[in-house]
């Protein structure tokens, strides 16, 4: 057997591909959308889910950081996927709060993010899609009238 084949083999034996699509299954991810978060190659992420490429130490920290994923985890399995974290519910958390992360988001967000965003909104506030066409026309006028 060559190095590599065991190599490939105690990563699989390992159990991190495993969890790495135990993770993402858990997050309802395709494989293509986690690539992307994690700012690398859908292709890269197969052969880690796979057991086919071993991942790199900072693709696991990066892992934890974005997902808050317990180290512990996704290294041997023990424990809970998650970094506990305390949630406060949305609607104990100041509206300012809320409104000042949905402006980051729209700011920092490509065009994908924010048609994603506003199909979001539309299902939560169905008059979103009614205030969002109203303000679009009024945006029309004021270029029309500064010509």
């Amino acid at each position: 057997m060559s190095k590599k084949s065991r190599r490939v083999e105690e990563l699989v034996q390992s159990g991190i591909p495993a969890r790495l699509k135990d993770l993402r299954l858990k997050l309802a991810l395709t494989g293509e959308e986690i690539a992307k978060i994690l700012n690398i190659s859908s292709k890269s992420w197969w052969r880690y889910e796979y057991g086919e490429a071993e991942p790199g130490i900072l693709f696991l920290v990066r892992l934890v950081k974005i997902f808050k994923v317990s180290p512990l985890w996704l290294l041997t399995g023990e424990g809970e996927m998650f970094l506990e974290e305390k949630v406060v519910p949305v609607e104990d958390a100041p509206l300012v709060a809320i409104i000042s992360f949905l402006r980051d988001v729209w700011k920092r967000g490509d065009q994908k993010e924010r048609a994603w965003l506003e199909v979001q909104f539309s299902k939560c506030f169905p008059d979103f899609v009614e205030w969002r066409r109203m303000r679009e026309e009024e945006e029309k006028k004021v270029v029309v009238k500064g010509d």
